[in-house]
């Protein structure tokens, strides 16, 4: 057998092949962190629900709280309400309501108590839907998201909101004090069936496996090429 590497191509492919095979090994490790990160948060929401202060109490920090069952009790200001606009599972178009509950001596929670179709956006048409008094709401912590170029920007003027805005969203219900958090209400029934709660989409992005295959098949395809080169200017021979 022969060898006579072209020192510049060699050059080349050995360093473009530890860029596309460190790639691919990166989205490796991506997947065991995104399936790590699964099995965590359906750990969370097969628990009994905790209360919210307790849970806060003894939690390292927020991120570890996101989709914890938790149950929290006060009472709602309906006169200081976000419209979350959201797509229903199947396609109709509306929004999830997101509540003031004012807590005795606590600060403040944002609930999103759940959807409602567009026809139902104003609270005048869904009065029995808006409890008076105490209650109390069981539902999963969600924590802020940023804006990405797939969402609209959220529209303070018309009370229209496309991602959660922890701070913009408390300042415009003149709720600065609230928690940093939102609490995604679950299936309970509210009176007049609106908002419709417990439509919460635990949705993951998984795609790793796939780029880490294209990398790693990139990666062979250049080699095949290298070595196709090497064959076809009499470089490399068997004989």
């Amino acid at each position: 057998m022969t060898f006579r590497p072209s020192p510049l191509l060699t050059f080349l492919t050995l360093i473009s092949l530890a860029i596309l095979l460190s790639l691919g090994t990166w989205q490796m490790n991506r997947l065991s962190w995104k399936m790590s990160l699964i099995d965590q948060v359906n750990e969370r929401t097969q628990m009994p629900p905790q209360d919210l202060d307790q849970l806060l109490s003894a939690s390292p920090g927020a991120t570890e709280l996101e989709y914890s069952v938790v149950t929290v009790t006060g009472s709602f200001d309906h006169d200081r309400e976000a419209h979350l606009y959201r797509l229903k599972s199947g396609g109709a178009p509306g929004y999830n309501i997101i509540t003031v509950m004012e807590r005795d001596g606590k600060p403040d929670v944002l609930i999103n108590r759940g959807y409602v179709p567009l026809d139902k956006k104003n609270a005048a048409t869904r009065l029995d839907g808006q409890i008076r008094g105490p209650v109390s709401v069981t539902g999963l912590v969600r924590l802020p998201q940023t804006a990405t170029s797939f969402l609209p920007p959220n529209n303070r003027q018309s009370n229209e909101w496309y991602f959660y805005d922890v701070e913009a969203i408390r300042d415009y219900l003149t709720a600065t004090d609230a928690l940093p958090l939102f609490i995604e209400a679950d299936a309970t029934a509210n009176p007049g069936g609106w908002p419709e709660g417990g439509l919460t989409r635990i949705e993951f992005k998984n795609d790793h496996l796939g780029y880490a295959f294209t990398w790693y098949g990139l990666a062979a395809a250049l080699l095949a090429v290298y070595i196709a080169y090497h064959v076809k200017t009499r470089r490399f021979s068997f004989r």
